[in-house]
């Protein structure tokens, strides 16, 4: 009895251990693969206005998808810089991106005068084309053209320009000094107006390009000044706001075929609910930015600059690009109330 009392019990420690061993292995299983990878590539730095908003969209898409979705979110131009996500996004490489003017005067040049210094009277003005007719024809040349899909459109900040030594109240100061600009050709042709060596450069280039002395001065929104940290190498800051513009949030057409309906609805509204977050957030801090940057960086007011000579130096811009811009478009937005 004694033995089979010792035989009995040992298969009932090998039975409890099993079944333990199987629990254990149910308990670490991985958890079932999401259905979607989405990887949005920007070329903003961490925590910057647009990628809080990108965090605020993985975090609502995930949870709601129950993790059929998968978000995952590169900045800093990590998966490509801004020209080099299209091309990656026509083939289906690459599933979404922040888009920025550039994407105009690449996919849809005849548009290109969205990025003209001085065009837009404010933020609302701009808006109010984009809503209308004409934001919908450009939707549509860069779904047909490029296979970008356009899902969430963001304000961006006016662009404002910086300096290394010399202080820019006019045109004139800009004589000889070289501004990093896009490659956008509209950008580039007016800081050539202005007086200035226009240089194209990448915006993961720039910094660096600043502290070798590259480049004398560069030019974007004070949020994108704070959060490069610019002001460590650059010593002006000038409210010129001559540049008021919008981006995007575009998605792969050859990858949104693939996703489920239920699943793209749920896309559509979290995209404009995370660049409506953009937008009230750039509202509310970029009065706390101006401030931050001016305890770093000089910084000259619009009053202490000639803006109306500013603005005289763009009226041959429409000539310029008479062949490419949409005939009568520019006067069009300029007559928009």
């Amino acid at each position: 009895m004694q033995k089979t009392d010792r035989v009995q019990g040992l298969w009932s420690i090998a039975a409890t251990v099993l079944v333990a061993a199987a629990t254990t292995l149910l308990c670490v299983a991985p958890a079932r693969a999401a259905e979607i990878t989405m990887r949005i590539n920007h070329t903003f730095g961490v925590n910057s206005f647009p990628d809080r908003a990108l965090q605020e969209f993985k975090k609502q898409v995930e949870a709601k998808s129950k993790k059929r979705i998968e978000v995952r979110l590169y900045s800093s131009g990590e998966l490509g810089q801004e020209i080099e996500q299209y091309d990656l996004m026509q083939t289906g490489s690459l599933e979404a991106a922040l888009l920025g003017g550039q994407v105009l005067s690449s996919v849809a040049p005849e548009y290109g005068m969205f990025e003209a210094p001085y065009l837009w009277r404010d933020q609302a003005h701009l808006r109010k084309v984009w809503d209308g007719p004409i934001g919908k024809e450009i939707s549509a040349a860069l779904l047909s053209r490029k296979g970008i899909r356009i899902v969430g459109v963001w304000n961006r900040g006016a662009r404002n320009l910086t300096t290394t030594s010399k202080v820019v109240k006019s045109p004139q100061d800009l004589g000889g000094l070289k501004i990093r600009t896009t490659q956008n050709p509209v950008h580039v042709a007016a800081w050539k107006a202005l007086g200035s060596l226009p240089t194209p450069m990448a915006f993961g280039e720039v910094f660096m390009g600043l502290r070798q002395g590259v480049i004398d001065g560069q030019e974007n929104p004070l949020d994108l000044i704070q959060s490069a940290s610019f002001f460590e190498v650059q010593k002006h800051l000038h409210l010129t706001q001559h540049v008021r513009s919008i981006g995007w949030l575009g998605v792969s057409e050859v990858w949104y075929k693939r996703v489920p309906d239920d699943l793209k609805k749920l896309i559509l509204a979290e995209a404009r609910t995370a660049m409506a977050l953009n937008d009230r957030t750039l509202a509310a801090e970029e009065d706390k930015i101006l401030k931050d940057l001016a305890k770093r960086m000089n910084v000259v007011r619009e009053q202490d600059i000639d803006i109306a000579a500013f603005r005289a130096r763009m009226k041959g811009l429409p000539q310029e690009f008479a062949k490419t811009w949409k005939k009568g478009l520019y006067e069009q937005i300029v007559k928009t109330k």
